[in-house]
């Protein structure tokens, strides 16, 4: 390259600049392929999943981008200081790890948050600060903040992790490690933790194992109990449903009726027996609901009493046909890419076809999805308004 020392650094200065200005643009662009779940469109559970395996940035990386992305949604001035070089990536990442430890802390102690003028001003303190100079300033202004669980990947069969534990849990390790002497007198945390690990997921699973079997073999009067559970939801929804296509403020009346309705059934039904009570308070449901819907004349009788009938219990064998072909795991790919989401977390068994718009209960109408994506397709089939009502 043949240009001046000084050509040379003049080059590498706007060049920065560029970078800078360039990563204020990606932030931005992040937020609004979060606000939009476009992350989750594209099969991927997660905002920082997208980042690492979409977009090919590292997990710190990427982490250090959406906690500015997040600072900045709550503080916009903070693109223009990184945009001109007062403040760094890693010393936002830095403010937005302490505000949320602050944040969680202080909401326990029942004390005040920081406000928005307060964080301001912690972040101009941090300003053109090295990452070690930045972490002494939010340690003076609250030095009992615990610091960050890390973990480090060290070979491909070995993972560092570093956390801090509360006197009360190392009692509940130390009462483990006294337990099982008798097998491995001076366990590592290591091995502690993988025989707690091992104890909890046979328990885990044979629990789960267990819930199926008893929903699949248990006698009428357990079946009946839950087929009251979930059909007094689905009269619920049924009548709120109708009653909120004509009034939407009879939405609350209508769930204090069926409230009020299956209160007063619970206390006369002293003298009758278990399995009657139960198929009397199911009924009872069917004919609020029922009658509700006639009397605004929003749907025919004879139409009305068949949806009435339909139940949101799902068969216990069904059930587990769902969860074996699923293989544990959400079931959404993205119809663009082909990308799936293989998420573990939070998993739900959901309708393809919406049960409110007259889904079955038919196996190749059933899925499984992650709470995210669970979200993400009720958006789609309901609108992000009417959701959110249903939710509330």
């Amino acid at each position: 390259m043949k240009i001046s020392n000084e050509e040379l650094e003049t080059l590498l200065q706007n060049k920065v600049a560029e970078e800078r200005k360039i990563t204020v643009e990606i932030i931005q662009l992040l937020e609004e392929v979060s606000r939009r779940r476009i992350y989750l469109e594209r099969g991927y559970g997660s905002l920082i999943e997208y980042c690492i395996k979409k977009l090919g940035y590292s997990e710190s990386a990427a982490y250090r981008r959406i906690a500015a992305m997040r600072v900045a949604k709550e503080i916009p001035q903070v693109t223009e200081a990184i945009s001109d070089g007062r403040l760094n990536l890693a010393n936002v990442a830095q403010a937005h790890t302490f505000f949320r430890k602050e944040e969680k802390q202080r909401k326990e102690k029942g004390t005040e948050i920081y406000s928005v003028p307060e964080k301001m001003e912690i972040l101009q303190n941090l300003e053109r600060k090295t990452t070690r100079e930045a972490e002494k300033v939010l340690l003076e202004l609250s030095p009992n903040t615990l610091p960050d669980e890390k973990v480090r990947l060290l070979d491909a069969k070995h993972t560092q992790v570093n956390l801090v534990l509360d006197e009360e849990l190392m009692t509940k390790l130390q009462e483990i490690r006294d337990l099982i002497s008798h097998k491995n007198p001076h366990p590592s945390y290591a091995e502690l933790i993988t025989i707690m690990a091992e104890l909890s997921l046979e328990k885990l699973r044979s629990k789960r194992m267990a819930s199926l079997k008893t929903q699949s073999n248990t006698g009428a009067g357990v079946a009946a109990q839950e087929a009251l559970t979930s059909d007094v939801a689905a009269r619920e929804d049924l009548a709120c449903n109708i009653v909120q296509q004509k009034n939407p403020a009879s939405r609350v009346a209508v769930r204090e009726n069926l409230a009020s309705d299956l209160a007063s059934q619970e206390s006369s039904a002293s003298g009758v027996s278990t399995r009657e009570n139960l198929s009397s308070k199911v009924g009872s449901q069917k004919k609020i609901a029922c009658c509700i819907a006639n009397q605004l004349g929003t749907a025919p009788k004879s139409e009305t009493m068949a949806e009435a009938k339909r139940s949101r219990y799902i068969p216990a064998a069904v059930r587990r046909r769902v969860w074996l072909r699923s293989l544990g795991q959400c079931c959404y790919r993205d119809p663009l890419s082909g990308q799936k989401c293989s998420s573990k977390f939070q998993l739900q068994i959901e309708h393809r076809h919406p049960w409110a718009k007259g889904g079955d209960h038919r196996i190749e109408n059933l899925e499984i999805l992650c709470s995210a994506h669970n979200h993400l397709r009720a958006v789609q089939q309901f609108g992000e308004r009417n959701w959110a009502s249903l939710e509330n």
